[in-house]
């Protein structure tokens, strides 16, 4: 009787593999959801009262979206990506910016105006 002959058995050859993971720029990502959460409270800005609470939640994130932009930008000369959420940052920073100034200096004027109007002789 014969038995089946088996194949002789070969060692495995183990294969390593480099993962290599495609830059990124945080700086511009960080810009793009700051700016998008600026815009979010910036646009209730103008509402009377509760602006004058989202106001404070407003700015700060609208100047940190700047500055992640702005931060993001000069990463993108040297890292080829994230250009366009850096810019996207910038534009929502500064325009949240905007709207905050722009409504506090109406408040501001609306009130002197107020006062001077509704003086007591």
């Amino acid at each position: 009787m014969s038995y089946p002959q088996q194949p002789p058995q070969y060692p495995q050859q183990v294969v390593y593999q480099q993962v290599v993971r495609p830059p990124s720029n945080g700086a511009a990502t960080a810009a793009l959801i700051l700016g998008i959460l600026a815009v979010f409270f910036g646009i209730s800005v103008p509402i009377p009262f509760w602006g004058l609470i989202v106001i404070f939640l407003a700015v700060p994130l609208g100047a940190l979206a700047v500055i992640f932009g702005h931060v993001g930008m000069r990463a993108s000369r040297t890292i080829p990506v994230g250009r366009g959420n850096a810019v996207a940052g910038l534009i929502m920073g500064y325009v949240t910016l905007a709207i905050c100034i722009l409504t506090t200096a109406f408040w501001v004027i609306a009130l002197v105006g107020s006062a001077a109007s509704t003086s007591s002789v």
